[in-house]
């Protein structure tokens, strides 16, 4: 990469967008961009709150946290989700756009009850999450021939489109047109932008989870294309346990790294993508693995985590993920569905066992009610504990509202029960009926871990799920014919118990063996509505016609599918040998370490470079090259900024991207702040044979660059601070289209944005017009 000589460069000062002050006071290392929007998230000091700004300082939302340390802040790569990790390993997934929760990630607890009390679990420092990283590949796994797509026939494009759930609870997510449009009725990835705001917890067994990070250092957003997009999560845990998750919903659970043969690795220090996201260089702590060896030295190495069947399964990979991703989203719909239906169940079922209560309290048992009550039909007598309930307990008041509970119950139930829930169970049909079709097809199915035994077995289950609900409307409608002729008959007695002289309508006419039915069969036989509720759920015998276990036996068996999916693509994952980039002393134990890959277009492999900065005044850059699917260090340079401010401290060090890294760098006397970046590719053309000396060492290709007071030709831009305002900590986005920085001060309230290149175009409050439209 060619890069103009040293005495042509121009040097930039960081101009001012703006200086604004928080509410309280932050947390320095919980401070970053959106990747796509102009917003910036950051945790309050005390640990207490999460703040959303727009770059105009305009609070977007605020979360409370309770009960959690805020280990890291992470974005989703299309910046409509929010991260935050625990220092108790749990993951909570939020809409950065109104700071609702998504999803908890919970692998340690995710097996018990979410009620339950866990702290004896916390110290489990195996299930803690070190490092998280989610890359995005734009670009198709395989090229599809045009003509392909014609036979590509979506049958789910014919079916109607899901009813909006009401919002029930704080929990329900399906409550609006966005929530389902472009997610479950779309078969295009561009429903993966709307699953990221939806709580895909299905259960307490779910394999469902999301995460969310930033985009790639190179990309911009409107370089994403929907239907070319892959991304994959990967979660590394405190044990060297990798959790992958492709889409950030479809979860293949925990990989063990396997240990070298000659160097064990003991943390990850970080973690990112190369490759279009098929191998992952992971950045880590080693140590020597021969217990015979004298040396207990630790080094900072690197190695790669090939994710091989990303190019063994091609676009079949994205047509099961996808799928099956849709198919969790409906159990999801299906749960909230059956929760909204016993909702609706209880106020009517309540009121209803309560009155028959107080009559079956006035006899000695419950046949001596109906029997009362059916003697009051045929002959028109009653005993005065009958009319005591009728009078009193009853009245008017009581069965205006029976009628009312009883009308909104039958409606309600017939409306989730048709409009919700078949709707969902048929689209869950299709869905599982195309995976089938590959499951069949023993040449790409198997592999997939697909097995056709397993569909059919869950496509049955389903099928026998709708019959009986088909069945229970039929009698539902039946019931309530009952009920009505019921009600209007009580209505008969109570007005000529309460009026000497009543007045009849004669509009209102009932059947008495409708009455007889209903008195005989219903009133005092709730059972009929076990089918509803979880009255039955104990009963393990598969007669037990029950909404809710039916459902969770479709649940158990499609996590008996993906389980077998998930296996097969686990296979194709194994990780190479680390390669040792330095030895690890004790001045290197605070160091922050970036890596940044870049692709080398001219020679078609990466470059990586890696940064440490291990004590106050200078920092490493190791280079790297992956070449034919081998990574291979070249060579490691050291940047010795002590000749810029002599006993200076870096206080903050990053790649700004391809060409530059940014460093924030305070004096010796803490009064003036020094904010400057220097090339870093090409250390040859970027800096004249004066100021780069060979320091002594085990390899000739170790350099050190020093870079002098005077040589303002070697910084491309910079600014000093001094004064009343003197930032501590900083963030940037370096991406195309929007190159920003935020600066925090040291009293970590006050807070300046700048402007990379030149003075901004726009007012701030121009761009907050802007941010609301592509929000």
């Amino acid at each position: 990469m060619l890069l103009p000589s040293s005495c042509n460069h121009e040097t930039l000062d960081f101009p001012t967008i703006a200086e604004k002050a928080l509410p309280t006071a932050i947390d320095p290392k919980i401070f970053s961009w959106c990747p796509t929007m102009d917003l910036f998230a950051l945790l309050s000091h005390n640990n207490s709150n999460i703040f959303i700004y727009r770059i105009n300082g305009q609070r977007v939302w605020n979360l409370s946290i309770r009960n959690s340390t805020i280990k890291e802040l992470l974005w989703k790569p299309d910046g409509k989700s929010l991260a935050l990790i625990t220092a108790d390993g749990i993951c909570k997934l939020y809409d950065s756009n109104n700071g609702k929760l998504i999803t908890t990630i919970d692998n340690q607890n995710q097996h018990k009850n979410k009620n339950e009390n866990l702290s004896d679990n916390n110290n489990n420092d195996d299930n803690i999450i070190e490092i998280a990283n989610w890359d995005i590949r734009l670009k198709p796994l395989s090229n599809v021939s045009t003509f392909e797509n014609l036979f590509n026939i979506d049958v789910s494009k014919s079916l109607p489109n899901l009813s909006i759930l009401p919002n029930a609870s704080t929990e329900s997510i399906f409550t609006t047109k966005l929530a389902i449009d472009g997610t479950i009725k779309s078969t295009s990835n561009n429903f993966i932008e709307n699953f990221s705001k939806l709580n895909l917890n299905l259960n307490s067994d779910s394999m469902l989870n999301s995460l969310t990070d930033s985009l790639p250092n190179s990309l911009s957003s409107n370089q994403i294309s929907n239907e070319d997009q892959t991304d994959l999560l990967i979660l590394v845990y405190k044990n060297l346990s990798f959790d992958i998750t492709i889409f950030g919903l479809f979860n293949i659970g925990k990989v063990n790294y396997f240990s070298s043969k000659d160097f064990q690795i003991i943390k990850v220090l970080n973690i990112i993508s190369i490759n279009d996201l098929q191998n992952h260089l992971i950045l880590s702590v080693s140590n020597n693995n021969d217990n015979n060896s004298q040396d207990d030295k630790k080094y900072l190495s690197i190695l790669k985590l090939n994710l091989n069947f990303i190019s063994l399964f091609k676009n079949y990979l994205n047509y099961v993920a996808l799928n099956f991703t849709k198919i969790l989203a409906i159990l999801k719909y299906i749960k909230e569905s059956i929760s909204l239906i016993k909702n609706d169940c209880a106020p009517f079922l309540e009121f209803n066992l309560k009155l028959i209560s107080i009559l079956n309290d006035k006899f000695d048992n419950n046949s001596t009610s109906i029997i009362e009550l059916y003697n009051l039909l045929l002959t028109g007598m009653m005993n005065d504990s009958l009319k005591d309930w009728l009078q009193n307990d009853i009245g008017e008041k009581n069965l205006k509202k029976w009628i009312r509970l009883g009308t909104v119950f039958f409606d309600n139930i017939r409306k989730n029960l048709f409009i919700f829930l078949t709707q969902a169970l048929i689209r869950l049909l299709v869905y599982l009926s195309n995976l089938n079709g590959l499951a069949k097809w023993e040449e790409r199915g198997s592999p997939l871990g697909l097995n056709p035994t397993f569909f059919n077995s869950c496509i049955h289950s389903i099928s026998k799920l709708l019959r009986k609900i088909y069945n229970f409307i039929l009698k539902i409608n039946n019931i309530q014919n009952l009920f009505d002729a019921f009600m209007t008959w009580l209505g008969f007695i109570i007005n000529q118990l309460n009026s000497s002289d009543p007045i009849y309508d004669s509009n209102q006419y009932v059947k008495t063996l409708d009455i007889a039915n209903y008195i005989t069969k219903y009133l005092n036989n709730s059972n009929i509505f076990n089918f509803l509720t979880n009255n039955a759920i104990a009963n393990t015998s598969d007669n037990v016609n029950n909404l809710e276990k039916l459902s969770f036996k479709i649940y158990n068996q499609i996590s008996e599918i993906l389980n077998h999916v998930k296996l097969a693509i686990k296979k194709h994952i194994s990780f190479d040998q680390p390669i040792i980039l330095d030895k690890l002393d004790g001045q290197n134990k605070d160091s922050i370490y970036k890596i940044r890959p870049i692709y080398n277009t001219v020679n078609k492999f990466y470059d990586v470079y890696v940064i440490s900065y291990p004590n106050l005044t200078s920092f490493k850059l190791y280079k790297l090259e992956d070449r034919d699917s081998k990574l291979t260090k070249t060579i490691t340079i050291l940047f010795d900024l002590n000749n810029i401010i002599e006993n200076g401290e870096i206080l903050s060090i990053d790649f700004l991207d391809d060409l530059e890294i940014v460093i924030l760098y305070l004096d010796q006397n803490n009064s003036k702040v020094h904010l400057f970046t220097i090339y870093y590719t090409n250390y040859q053309q970027d800096y004249s044979a004066s100021q780069i000396e060979e320091t002594i060492g085990n390899s000739k290709k170790d350099i050190c660059i020093k870079i002098k007071a005077n040589s303002d030709s070697n910084i491309i831009r910079k600014r000093l601070f001094e004064g009343d305002f003197l930032p501590s900590s900083m963030i940037f986005n370096g991406r195309k289209g929007r190159r920003i920085g935020c600066l925090l001060e040291n009293d970590l309230q006050r807070y300046m944005l700048v402007d990379i290149e030149g003075e901004p175009e726009n007012d701030p409050e121009d761009d907050l017009e802007n941010n609301i439209e592509n929000e």
